[in-house]
């Protein structure tokens, strides 16, 4: 292979006793079960990989053993064999989230599943549901950080520098992404939306119940029609405390249940021996089903035991994309509150704006080099 100007040229030759020596431009090369080609670039390879997965899906499809031996041909024949070139190639993390969809289908046709059952329950180990199957995003990240651990510790100061300064910049880059999704968007939507369950106690006051009256109608009257309290949570009490857990470590009070868990906004009403979780989660798009059944089944403990101390306690998981997206959610939570109608709309709109303003953060740093850091 003869580089010139970083183009592969093909006019000169190499010659041993007598014989050329094929260049890379007819004949790609592979090495350490990696196949370099002209062009230099991975992204033949990457389309081959995710064929060659296609390929042996399709394969096990074809075979005549029932549904549960072909989920078992997958976790002990195909992701060992598709977690190699997955690791020998620079494939992004989106590419192998599609594969994972791809391979989920699989999983959820050859079992019988239905299409609707999330990830979560597929490939979770601290669920009701704990199939022995594991994830292929899981395991891809797994093997990836034990390689740059691997030349992190490398006797090579060289290996190991270039190793460590891979890793710190994709850590950088994980880091900013996780402080655009987790704190300045997570702050100001939990902001905006304790701002809304404020304003809707202040409503809904005028309908909590109060001290049964007798009205008394004189002959030949007909009585007042009587003013209905809308359907709501928030209409079933006076005494509301609303706890936000914005910048002050908030802590689940003790009386209810002792937990080291942290919802985002717990409203308790004493008299009533209610109380209600609203956890926040701002991920991306694509992952809002997955956020929700993830918070569903971290609260399930913490409502099981506050039912049994003879609490009326219910967890309502909300999600709003880091872009913006509203989750249906976020309207099923204010709809259970009794937020409705134009509050619930102007709500929903807020919400959905605070995220698009926080989300500013990451496209303003664009410019900003990432450094080695110290």
């Amino acid at each position: 292979m003869v580089l010139r100007k970083g183009k592969v040229e093909d006019k000169f030759w190499f010659y041993i006793a007598g014989t050329a020596i094929p260049m890379i431009t007819e004949k790609p090369v592979k090495s350490l079960a990696k196949v370099f080609d002209s062009s230099l670039k991975d992204s033949t390879s990457i389309q081959s990989t995710c064929a060659e997965l296609d390929g042996w899906l399709k394969s096990v499809d074809k075979s005549c053993v029932p549904g549960k031996f072909k989920a078992w041909v997958y976790q002990h024949g195909v992701l060992p064999r598709i977690l190699r070139p997955l690791l020998v190639y620079a494939i992004p993390i989106s590419t192998v989230e599609t594969l994972e969809r791809k391979v989920s289908n699989h999983l959820r046709r050859r079992l019988g599943l239905p299409k609707s059952l999330s990830s979560i329950a597929l490939y979770g180990h601290n669920n009701k549901l704990q199939l022995p199957f594991k994830s292929l995003e899981e395991e891809f990240k797994v093997t990836r950080a034990r390689e740059v651990v691997q030349y992190r510790d490398s006797s090579d100061p060289k290996v190991a520098k270039v190793a460590w300064w891979e890793w710190s910049q994709e850590a950088k880059l994980a880091a900013a992404v996780q402080h655009l999704e987790k704190d300045d968007t997570g702050d100001q939507v939990l902001k905006t939306i304790a701002e809304a369950i404020k304003t809707g106690l202040v409503w809904a006051k005028q309908f909590c119940p109060s001290k049964k009256t007798i009205a008394f109608v004189r002959a030949r009257e007909q009585a007042a029609p009587v003013k209905r309290s809308p359907a709501g949570i928030l209409t079933t009490a006076r005494d509301w405390q609303l706890l936000v857990d914005l910048k002050l470590q908030l802590k689940f009070p003790s009386h209810i249940a002792v937990t080291t868990l942290r919802p985002d906004i717990v409203l308790v009403s004493e008299s009533t021996k209610q109380a209600m979780l609203l956890e926040l989660t701002v991920p991306r798009e694509d992952r809002l089903e997955e956020a929700f059944e993830r918070k569903l089944s971290k609260y399930t403990g913490l409502v099981s035991h506050s039912q049994q101390a003879g609490w009326r306690v219910k967890c309502l998981p909300v999600e709003v994309g880091c872009r913006g997206f509203a989750d249906c959610s976020l309207a099923r939570a204010l709809s259970s509150l009794g937020i409705v109608g134009e509050r619930k709309r102007r709500a929903i709109y807020n919400t959905t704006e605070a995220a698009e303003r926080a989300s500013r953060w990451l496209w303003l740093e664009r410019g900003e080099p990432w450094s080695r850091g110290s």
